[in-house]
């Protein structure tokens, strides 16, 4: 349980700093500098508390881990499933503002809010016809 639960939590780390490589567009060595720390010192921490008993959960199974070949296939897998999506969408995104000029981003929101807006509707009646019920 241990191992998965470190193993999803450095998955996170990881997508977290692809995302943000992929959101912003300009990078600077200080800027790259502080993503690629941000991965390290997953690991790091990792093998830091490895050697210390007060960590109980991790002491002296992080190298058991980092050899399972399916811990490994699993943190590139979704690192590069993210890669793929955001790509995809940054594409989807620009090619629709450039052949229907206007951002699809907004269209999307429009939709989505018209939706919350039926589902609470729907709620709104569902509620008043229990209380109906009920009296």
């Amino acid at each position: 349980m241990w191992v998965a639960g470190h193993s999803v939590y450095g998955t996170c780390v990881i997508v977290a700093n692809v995302v943000i490589l992929h959101k912003f567009h300009i990078h600077t060595f200080l800027s790259m500098f502080f993503v690629a720390i941000g991965i390290i010192l997953f690991f790091f921490a990792m093998g830091f508390e490895n050697y210390f008993p007060e960590f109980h959960g991790i002491y002296c199974w992080t190298g058991e881990l980092f050899r399972q070949k399916i811990i490994w296939f699993s943190i590139v897998f979704v690192a590069l499933q993210t890669t793929l999506f955001e790509q995809f969408f940054r594409t989807y995104f620009e090619y629709h503002e450039i052949i229907f000029g206007k951002p699809k981003m907004l269209t999307l929101k429009t939709e989505t809010n018209e939706v919350l807006d039926s589902m609470s509707n729907f709620l709104i009646k569902m509620v008043e016809q229990e209380k109906k019920k009920n009296l």
